[in-house]
C-alpha cells in the first residue's frame, strides 16, 4: 500500500506538470519539521501564511473585475445570500429556544432544527451551487452518511457539542462540579454570545493542535480526507477527534451554563458548521472577518500546508484575526480539489478511516 502523502508532506502535486527549476515560482523555505512531512509545532512562526494572506482591510475596495463573479474569492462586499446564512442560524436559534419554552426535549429540539437546516441546505446545494463539481458523488457520500449515524453517535455528537460531558458525566449547572458562576441573570442572547466567545477560545486552540501535534492530526486528518465541500462532510470525523473537539464547550458547563443555553448553542452551532461546509454560494462581505464562514473555511481544507493551517475558528474568526491565522485572499479562488496530498493513498470507505491513525505503513514515512 503506498504511504499517504498528507498535506503535511513534501511530496510533489500530480495534479499539473512538472516545471523545471527555472520555470518555477518561488517557493517558501520549509521547515525540517515540514520536510519531514509533520506538521509545525504549537508557536511555529507563520511568516509565510502572512506573507500570502491580503492586508486588505473589510472596508477597501472590492475584488478586480476580472475575476469570476460566480465564485470570487473572499471580497467586502455583503451579498443577498448572506440572508441565507443569517436566516437559517437565526431561524435554528429561535426555534430551539421556543421548543424549549413548549416543553420539548433538549434531544428533540436538537434533531428538529437540525433535520429541518439539513432539508434546506441540501435543496439550496442544488440551487445555489459554489461549485458544480462538487454536486456530483465523489463516492463519499456512504462513508459521510456511515461518519453521520455512526461515528457522531459514538462520539455523541462531540464535534460540535460535548454530551458526553453534559449528561453521561452529569456535568451540568446543577451538577457537583458545577461553579455556578455564569451570569444567569443576563439576557438569553448575551448568554449565548459568553458561551460561543468561551467555547470558540477554546476551540480555537483545539482545533489548532489538531493540526500541529502529529498524534492528534492522525486522528484529524480523517475530517481533512474529504475529496469536495458539501454539509454532509462535517460529519467526516473520527470519533476519538469528534470527542476531543467537544471538550472546548466543557469550560461552560463547569461555570454553570444552564442546560437551556447549551441546547440551543448546540441548535446554533450545528447549523453554522453544515452552512460552513456546504456548497452554497453565500457570501458574507466583513462579516468574513468575524465569522468562520464556507468563504473562508474553504482555504482550511486546502492540500497546501501553508493555507491548511488556518481559519481555526469553528463559528467565530475573531481568533484568527487576533492570533494571525486567518488566511483569505482576495486575488484568487479557493482550490476546487481538497482533501490530502496524495489522498489516493488515504482510505476513503469508514472502517478503513477508523483505522488510519493507527497504520503504522501510513505514517512511517513521515515521523
Amino acid at each position: 500500500m503506498k504511504p499517504v502523502q498528507t498535506e503535511h508532506s513534501e511530496a510533489k502535486s500530480t495534479d499539473r506538470p512538472e516545471r523545471s527549476e527555472a520555470e518555477s515560482p518561488a517557493r517558501p523555505e520549509r521547515s525540517e519539521a515540514e520536510s519531514r512531512g509533520r506538521p509545525e509545532p504549537l508557536g511555529y512562526a507563520r511568516d509565510r501564511l502572512r506573507e500570502a494572506e491580503s492586508r486588505q482591510s473589510p472596508f477597501e475596495t472590492d475584488v478586480p473585475a476580472s475575476v469570476d463573479a460566480r465564485r470570487q474569492p473572499v471580497t467586502s462586499s455583503l451579498h443577498l445570500s448572506a440572508l441565507i446564512y443569517f436566516a437559517l442560524t437565526g431561524g435554528a436559534t429561535i426555534l430551539a429556544a421556543l421548543g424549549l419554552r413548549w416543553g420539548l426535549p433538549g434531544s428533540a429540539v436538537l434533531i428538529g432544527t437540525g433535520g429541518l437546516a439539513i432539508a434546506i441546505t441540501a435543496a439550496l446545494e442544488r440551487f445555489l451551487p459554489y461549485r458544480t463539481a462538487w454536486q456530483r458523488s465523489h463516492d463519499d457520500v456512504r462513508t459521510d452518511l456511515t461518519h453521520l449515524f455512526v461515528t457522531n453517535g459514538l462520539a455523541i455528537g462531540g464535534r460540535w457539542f460535548n454530551a458526553a460531558a453534559v449528561t453521561a458525566l452529569n456535568v451540568s449547572s446543577a451538577g457537583a462540579i458545577s461553579l455556578s458562576l455564569w451570569p444567569t441573570g443576563w439576557p438569553l442572547l448575551a448568554q449565548l454570545a459568553l458561551a460561543l466567545g468561551i467555547q470558540e477560545l477554546c476551540g480555537y486552540w483545539i482545533h489548532r493542535a489538531q493540526h500541529e501535534i502529529p498524534l492528534l492530526w492522525k486522528f484529524h486528518s480523517v475530517h481533512h480526507s474529504a475529496p469536495r465541500l458539501y454539509w454532509l462532510n462535517q460529519m467526516r470525523n473520527h470519533p476519538i477527534d469528534a470527542m476531543i473537539s467537544g471538550w472546548a464547550l466543557v469550560p461552560v458547563v463547569i461555570l454553570g451554563a444552564p442546560d437551556q443555553v447549551l441546547i440551543i448553542f448546540g441548535a446554533l452551532t450545528a447549523v453554522h458548521l453544515m452552512l460552513q461546509h456546504a456548497n452554497i454560494d453565500i457570501r458574507l462581505g466583513p462579516f468574513n472577518w468575524v465569522l468562520s464562514s464556507s468563504e473562508v473555511h474553504r482555504w482550511h481544507h486546502s492540500r497546501r500546508i501553508e493555507e491548511s493551517n488556518s481559519n481555526y475558528g469553528g463559528v467565530l474568526l475573531i481568533w484568527d484575526v487576533l492570533f494571525r491565522t486567518r488566511f483569505a485572499p482576495i486575488d484568487r479562488q479557493p482550490p476546487e480539489k481538497t482533501g490530502l496530498s496524495g489522498s489516493d493513498a488515504f482510505p476513503q470507505d469508514y472502517f478503513g478511516q477508523l483505522a488510519a491513525p493507527f497504520s503504522p505503513s501510513l505514517w512511517k514515512p513521515y515521523r
